[in-house]
Parts: structure tokens; sequence; C-alpha cells
């Protein structure tokens, strides 16, 4: 899925991409969520690494990024009982956490279903490029010069 987006000139980022840092994971994941144009969730079979208030980090992450009015593009795994038993929740309760937010997504959100790692793909890119023909965001905007850049600007701090 990633090479999809990087095919859309799209400059996805997640978890593995982040860096060591002196801050908190949540205060690096939120200033990450500040600086996107979409929000794109998969559900899968896990719930996740859990925040010390007990919401997986993805659940925390999708709530913020509503809040703060993201476009929010949703793809729920349409069999989950079909997913090798390997990568599935294995705590009961954070089973149960997953359906809930599951079925929490799916009433908030037109989603589209997938089966396959390769399915996905295809998926978010077609929905992503309607999203950003409907709904278009600012983006990353190259600097070639003939604009001033001002250090004032808090994205450059």
């Amino acid at each position: 899925m990633i090479q999809a987006l990087w095919e859309l000139d799209c400059i996805p980022t997640g978890m593995e991409a982040f860096v060591a840092s002196n801050e908190s994971q949540w205060e690096v994941i939120r200033k990450v969520i500040d600086e996107c144009d979409y929000y794109v969730l998969i559900i899968g079979g896990r719930y996740g690494s859990v925040t010390d208030d007990g919401v997986s980090y993805t659940e925390k992450e999708y709530r913020y990024a509503k809040k703060i009015g993201l476009p929010v593009l949703a793809f729920v795994h349409g069999n989950p009982e079909t997913i090798p038993a390997g990568k599935t929740e294995k705590v009961e309760a954070n089973r149960l956490k997953l359906e809930a937010f599951r079925t929490a997504v799916m009433a908030e959100h037109p989603i589209r279903s997938w089966s396959s790692a390769s399915e996905l793909g295809g998926l978010v890119s077609r929905s992503l490029v309607r999203e950003i023909k409907v709904n278009p965001r600012p983006g990353w905007i190259r600097n070639d010069g003939s604009s001033p850049i001002s250090v004032s600007d808090p994205k450059l701090r």
C-alpha cells in the first residue's frame, strides 16, 4: 500500500517512519497528524499497542484526526474470521475493543472492505484519488526560491 501512495506522489507516514525522540510517543504522533492532509485508517485483525488510558494508538490517532477535521478514509477487513491466527488479537479484552472500534468506524464512515494486502493497495489509491479530487487539501508545496520563507512559520520550527 505504501508503494501505491508513493506512485500517487503522496508522502505516507506511519509509526515505522518515526525517529527516536525525547518527546512522548503520543506527542510525536500528534505532530505528524497535524501536518497531514488525509487520515487513512486500516483495521485488520489486531487492536494494536495500547496507550496508558487503555485505548490503542490507532484508535487514539483516529479520534484525534476526526477532532481536528481531517478527512478520514476507512478500510476494514471484510472477513476478519479468515485472518491467520498469528495476525489476530490474542487478548480477549483487546479483541472486544477491536470489535467495538470496528463497529463504531463502520457506523460513522462509508468504509471500503478488503481481504488481501494486494486488494488494499488498489482500494486505498482509488479512494484517495477520488478524495483529493472532491476534497482538495494544501499538500506539500515546493519552495522554488521565488517566495521568501518566514522563520515565524510554525511549520518551520
